[in-house]
């Protein structure tokens, strides 16, 4: 975004119809029908998205040897988050920073979406803002936020990356990774404060916004995980993409993998620096740092996301309940990416709609995987009763019965 608001620049962009995405079929496209239709995401073609994330979505897969549009559109929420993040917030003011892990066979086209990451935000004059591609230790992931608020990991085997700092042998600044990550990913356009040390202070950092492209096969991804992963809230920060068997090899139109020069100049107007020596907040009376732009609600979009939110905090069962524990957060922070990306300063029922059901999908995706892949240890109290219904089931009696 330039220093215009959006709606004031709507007209200098593509709006849904003019777009690529306009030309596939759309009766797939989420629904504006209300809350409930948040209960069956699969209905949906969630990869035809309005405005830019769109475009970079058609782009990415237009540019792909084995197209995959799952993971295109993993690649451009991050893309977009990015390009608006520290400056743009959603109607909770949450930020538009987001941990997507996109799991996919081997073979499928992950590093395309690596490479065509790393394309957009050099053409977007934002090459500043890419981030590496691993962590060695805790101390590493602050220094990178202090030196660049704002940035965009693009991470190949992630989940190899977990499974080493979550190693029994990985020494305390490895296994502290995950840590800072679930601070970092709970702030928006709010105060970040390192950790004091022998050695170094303490340094604060102004609303930072890390965002990880996280690439993994399902077995190793859900393999690296403990189960404390699913109680301190590690888990439920993912935006989780499985994208299923690699598609049919295609041959990529000669110079499709240059970005069209109408989508650069849209990623350019997205994007605009915010050095970290400069000051990029307004503060209020009240003292609270304030972003740059704030969207509103659009008719019916608070209803969708109060439902999904209630739709959370009435599951049952405890570990689904600390799964889905951030869904309704999630939704509302790709919503707001959707809505910036098609110009616009209101979240409409449809942004929300759509964010509904592709938050709603990654949690039963990702349940369903810690389901199949995780051995989740049950704790002593829970373990008894277990015991004494198996004892039973052979016929043998229990001391207290004897």
């Amino acid at each position: 975004m330039d220093e215009a608001k959006p709606e004031e620049r709507h007209s200098n962009s593509t709006n849904a119809e003019e777009s690529p995405a306009a030309t596939r079929d759309t009766s797939l496209e989420p629904s504006t029908a209300g809350p409930a239709s948040c209960e069956s995401p699969e209905k949906r073609d969630l990869t035809v998205v309005p405005g830019v994330v769109g475009e970079v979505i058609e782009w990415i897969v237009s540019s792909a040897r084995r197209p995959n549009r799952m993971l295109a559109l993993g690649a451009a929420l991050t893309i977009v988050g990015t390009l608006i993040g520290r400056r743009v917030a959603g109607p909770t003011r949450s930020g538009t920073h987001t941990y997507v892990v996109a799991l996919a066979g081997t073979g499928a086209g992950k590093q395309h979406a690596i490479d065509c990451i790393k394309s957009a935000l050099i053409a977007a004059r934002a090459k500043s803002n890419i981030g590496p591609g691993d962590f060695t230790s805790s101390r590493a992931v602050v220094k990178l936020v202090m030196r660049q608020p704002l940035s965009l990991c693009a991470m190949d085997e992630f989940g190899a990356f977990l499974r080493r700092i979550s190693n029994r042998n990985a020494g305390h600044f490895e296994t502290a990774i995950t840590g800072e990550l679930r601070k970092l990913w709970g702030i928006s356009f709010s105060r970040y404060d390192s950790a004091e040390s022998a050695k170094e202070d303490s340094e604060a950092v102004e609303s930072p916004a890390l965002t990880i492209f996280g690439l993994s096969t399902p077995d190793e991804f859900y393999g690296a995980l403990k189960s404390e992963d699913i109680g301190n809230g590690f888990l439920n920060r993912f935006l989780i993409i499985e994208t299923g068997e690699r598609g049919p090899e295609n041959d990529p139109q000669p110079g499709s993998d240059k970005i069209p020069t109408t989508l650069q100049v849209r990623l350019q107007g997205l994007y605009r620096p915010t050095p970290f020596s400069l000051p990029v907040f307004s503060t209020s009376p009240s003292g609270q740092l304030e972003p740059e732009f704030k969207l509103e609600w659009g008719p019916g979009a608070h209803e969708i996301y109060t439902a999904l939110s209630k739709l959370t905090d009435d599951e049952q069962d405890e570990q689904q309940r600390k799964l889905k524990g951030r869904v309704a957060e999630i939704a509302i922070r790709i919503a707001t990416i959707r809505c910036a990306g098609r110009d616009s300063s209101t979240i409409s029922a449809d942004d929300m709609q759509w964010a509904c059901d592709l938050a709603t999908l990654s949690a039963e995706t990702l349940c369903t995987g810690v389901a199949k892949y995780m051995v989740v240890p049950l704790e002593f109290a829970d373990m008894c009763p277990e015991m004494v219904r198996r004892v039973r089931d052979r016929g043998a009696k229990c001391p207290s019965e004897m």
